[in-house]
């Protein structure tokens, strides 16, 4: 009777070997074609004097392909990855390339100045600058107080 196996031999059962082969598959099965599709633009936000400035990467799009727009707060980004006409009949190996629709909201901390905001496109970074609305912006309100009134009258 063997009380122990050396963990080369066939019959040794390890867990984690198991466990390691289903997660071999599992992100095999998600790598695909498909989960490429539903991709969204990565994206930085940095403040930047008044306001601030978003930085989306979104290769292969040039400015006519995206549309922005603002709501008080809210900036919303949306666009299309276009398919490639030449590979749309093959086979599908392997696939990160985002293509389709897209669409990411970003909700800020103020009212978007919709009038001053500007968009730049450059090597496929996209480059927002956000300014807040001067009716969003915080008033310094002065703090009277009864002693004041009544030694200054």
């Amino acid at each position: 009777m063997m009380l122990w196996e050396a963990p080369n031999q066939t019959r040794f059962f390890s867990p984690f070997r198991t466990l390691r082969t289903m997660q071999a598959e599992l992100e095999r099965a998600l790598a695909g074609p498909a989960l490429s599709q539903a991709r969204l633009p990565p994206m930085a936000l940095y403040k930047k004097d008044d306001g601030l400035v978003l930085r989306a990467e979104l290769p292969g799009l040039s400015a006519e392909d995206l549309a922005l727009e603002v709501d008080g707060d809210t900036l919303t980004i949306s666009g299309e990855w276009p398919a490639e006409p030449e590979l749309e009949r093959a086979e599908a190996q392997y696939g990160e390339r985002p293509r389709g629709r897209f669409s990411r909201s970003l909700r800020l901390s103020f009212e978007i100045d919709a009038g001053r905001v500007q968009a730049r496109l450059e090597r496929g970074v996209l480059e927002v600058e956000l300014l807040p609305s001067p009716a969003g912006k915080a008033v310094k309100i002065p703090v009277q107080s009864q002693e004041a009134q009544r030694s200054g009258s």
